[in-house]
């Protein structure tokens, strides 16, 4: 928790071991019976000059917080916008002028800020409130050749019970450097300091800005800066205290150079999905329209990433980080000057939590914005937001509900502009007041399942008297499937919120719902007294499954004859999603291309149609695989279907059942050879002979009738007569140039299928090789499809050749 960041840093004014409340409740949201006791113990100074005790009541323990300002002659002054009833306004003004930056800082963890100036050559503690015993003190002054340029201040050295550094940033000219940091560690009394850290550059530090940014004690120092004009030294680096690392005590997390010129950087938890981590939140220029120009980068092992962010030019200039809601997590608002951009945002509120806030945080305030600051000005435990103008300040007292704020407060104020939230007086607000943690609830399950764990909030009295609270569950959408238990209570109580069995019976997708949460009292008016509870449901889809069927094929066929029915592939998504793309790839394990589909790709829900094709395939046992793949499926891809196939040798088998020869006229023929066989063991004589006739789309009509012993073939001299039992008729012409050796034989025999060269014709043939088993013979009819080339190297342009 750093005390100075940027004019409202939400954690700049109490940091994380005091005992002023702030954090405690706001940030951790808890608080011992133990702490309690020890709060009424200790005593807080209000007051503008002398010392006085002011006892704390056990339930006063929301601190209400002042701002702080240097006016046109640069003396420091502390006013209190909004005051608790029966309290004194506390206003203060240092005694000397000359101050160009200050920051607020706990010196010596007492739970009341204190304020660390510079004026030029000069930095001094300012205490506005001394406390009765030792008060802290620091004053620093260098040689009146030197100035100091920046301040700023946070807990950088761990193990010190949280109490805060001064960080100084000066002129110098030492190593031939213009520019040095030094870093003061203080006593338990802030009376004493050490130098710690003392390092000399070049370039001055535009901004330094402390931050917890890796969860552990102590914050991490964050630098800016850009360099003159003839050094645009654009650079970030992040720095750490670890006396123990054998590099040395101040560890170099990170130091990158960067494009654009930063203008502004800030710490805060803004994501709180990280954890109670820190990110850093920084300004830009020089983008125009094309690039984020603030951004949102959490440090992470050594290297920073982008979270969050938002083209936007005119560039916004001054960054404030507070927690508007009580929600946990840091809000960001930025100013700018808008020029004569047709956009003339000047003030813009960034949320990334489910927390409420207004959407779009947008306000138009014209040209003469010039700081932004935000703290707990009125002890609500939320933080306002401060914004000054060159001669006023305005408060929006309530950012998280409305645009509303106050009428302008008239101020003077030295240029630049700088303004700072602390709680110096330790007055508290102690109405009846309602706080309810946490304010966001989420609840998350997968369509189908039983609904998941009720979860607690809390609703606690941090005021004085009694709150009775009263709850009621409401669904924007859904249904009803939303319950909170018990419906009344008193504070101190615990609200247990459960996700109704109905939700499992509901579609995917995101819920929201909330329980109103009032607060009543017989002692007064309850601050805060009605809350809400948003309430988020995400009903997750089950996640996309292929499912498959059948899962798998198996068939026996007899060679040459009919081919089975295959019923198609069925491909459904049985997850929600809807239709997902799929892929199939079909592998057989001889490599050849005997198993077919109609797609290979395409969309579930879906059917695949299956072709059976062994025409090239002699008899014998054949598998293979189809596998399906579908690209977003979480389960059941890829899927697989082995398949077998069993082709029995029942009669004559001739194969190959396609053929191709290329040939050349003036050479010789080439030469194919075809098998005619007989099943293993067969004593049958099978005695066939062999046909060449022209080819074309009568074969597989004819062929269908030779199981049946109905195909009759009668040859001539010329041809075959082809006779089907319907009595018709089909002449087929044999084709002369073709020579079959033999051309008739007793199976299993080897034919070979040669060229007449002189007499075959140029260009593509195509020929049926048609072989006769004899009668009586299964699978009498075989047909071999021959597909010839012939080519006349002296004649012929030679054209691309696309093999069958």
């Amino acid at each position: 928790v750093s005390a100075g960041n940027d004019a409202g840093d939400a954690n700049g004014a109490v940091d994380d071991r005091t005992i002023a409340v702030k954090v405690t409740l706001m940030k951790k949201q808890t608080l011992s019976l133990l702490f309690l006791l020890l709060i009424c113990t200790l005593t807080l100074r209000p007051g503008p000059v002398q010392a006085r005790e002011l006892p704390l009541s056990p339930n006063t323990f929301m601190p209400e917080e002042e701002l702080a300002y240097i006016d046109a002659n640069g003396f420091v002054h502390i006013v209190d916008p909004k005051t608790p009833v029966g309290a004194t306004p506390f206003t203060w003004q240092s005694s000397t002028g000359g101050y160009t930056d200050m920051a607020v800082l706990d010196s010596n963890g007492d739970g009341l800020d204190e304020i660390i100036a510079i004026a030029g050559n000069r930095a001094q503690l300012l205490v506005p409130l001394p406390p009765t015993g030792v008060s802290p003190q620091f004053s620093m002054t260098i040689d009146s050749n030197f100035s100091y340029v920046r301040v700023s201040a946070g807990d950088v050295i761990p193990g010190d019970g949280g109490r805060d550094e001064i960080i100084v940033e000066r002129t110098d000219n030492r190593n031939g450097d213009a520019y040095s940091v030094q870093i003061y560690d203080g006593n338990a009394q802030g009376d004493v300091w050490q130098l710690v850290f003392d390092e000399t550059s070049p370039i001055l530090w535009e901004d330094m800005e402390p931050g917890n940014l890796d969860g552990l004690e102590g914050d991490e120092l964050v630098m800016m800066r850009n360099g003159p004009k003839e050094n645009r030294d654009k650079r970030i680096v992040i720095r750490k205290y670890a006396p123990a690392d054998p590099h040395g005590p101040w560890l170099t997390l990170f130091n990158q150079v960067y494009y654009f010129f930063w203008l502004d950087i800030a710490t805060a938890n803004t994501h709180t999905d990280n954890g109670a981590i820190e990110e850093v939140i920084a300004t830009r220029s020089g983008v125009e329209d094309q690039l984020d120009s603030f951004l949102v980068y959490q440090y992470l092992n050594y290297a920073m990433t982008q979270l969050a962010g938002g083209v936007h030019f005119p560039y916004y200039r001054h960054i404030a980080v507070g927690d508007v809601n009580n929600s946990g997590d840091a809000e960001v608002f930025l100013i700018r000057d808008p020029k004569d951009d047709s956009d003339q945002t000047a003030l813009l509120g960034q949320n990334w939590g489910s927390d409420p806030m207004p959407a779009p945080w947008a306000q138009q305030l014209g040209h003469d914005l010039k700081a932004v600051a935000m703290g707990d000005v009125d002890g609500d435990s939320k933080d306002e937001v401060i914004v000054a103008t060159s001669t006023s300040y305005f408060i929006y007292w309530d950012p998280d509900i409305n645009f509303q704020h106050s009428n302008n407060y008239q101020i003077s104020l030295r240029s630049p502009e700088i303004l700072r939230v602390g709680d110096f007086d330790g007055v508290s607000a102690d109405p009846p007041t309602m706080l309810v943690t946490p304010t966001a609830l989420g609840f998350e399950m997968t369509r189908t399942e039983s609904a998941p764990p009720a979860q607690p909030f809390i609703v606690q009295n941090i005021g004085v008297g009694t709150l009775n609270v009263n709850v009621e569950a409401h669904t924007q959408n859904g249904g009803d499937w939303l319950e909170v238990t018990p419906a009344d209570a008193t504070a101190p109580a615990t609200f247990t919120v459960r996700i109704k069995n109905v939700a499992s019976s509901m579609e995917p997708g995101v819920y929201d719902g909330a329980i109103t949460v009032t607060g009543a009292s017989p002692d007064g008016q309850v601050t805060h007294s009605q809350q809400t509870v948003s309430v988020r449901l995400t009903i997750r889809a089950i996640e996309p499954t292929l499912d498959v069927s059948p899962d798998s094929y198996h068939f026996n066929i007899n060679f040459g004859g009919e081919l089975p029915d295959v019923p198609d592939i069925t491909l459904q998504n049985i997850g929600d999603g809807g239709p997902i793309h799929y892929h199939i790839d079909v592998v057989t394990n001889d490599g050849g291309n005997w198993l077919l589909l109609n797609k290979y790709t395409g969309y579930t829900d879906d059917n695949v149609t299956v072709t059976l094709a062994p025409q090239d395939l002699p008899p014998g046992d054949y598998a293979a695989t189809i596998t399906i793949t579908a690209d977003n499926a979480v389960a059941g891809s890829p899927a697989e279907i082995p398949v077998s196939l069993h082709i029995e040798a029942t009669g004559m088998a001739v194969t190959p059942t396609r053929l191709f020869m290329l040939a050349y006229k003036g050479r010789s023929s080439p030469i194919s050879e075809i098998t005619i066989s007989k099943p293993a063991g067969s004593s049958d004589v099978i005695h066939w002979y062999a046909y060449a006739v022209p080819s074309g789309d009568w074969w597989p009509q004819e062929a269908r009738w030779q199981d049946k012993g109905k195909l009759h073939i009668t040859p001539d001299a010329q041809g075959l007569t082809l006779t089907t039992p319907d009595g018709s008729q089909r002449v087929l012409q044999y084709i002369p140039w073709i020579k079959l050796i033999p051309d008739n034989g007793i199976a299993p025999s080897v034919m070979q299928v040669m060229l007449d060269m002189e007499q075959a014709p140029v260009g593509e043939s195509r020929v049926t090789i048609l072989v006769d088993g004899g009668p009586g013979a299964p699978n009498r009819f075989q047909g071999v499809d021959v597909r010839i080339w012939v080519i006349d190297e002296e004649s012929v342009l030679w054209l691309p050749l696309v093999l069958p």
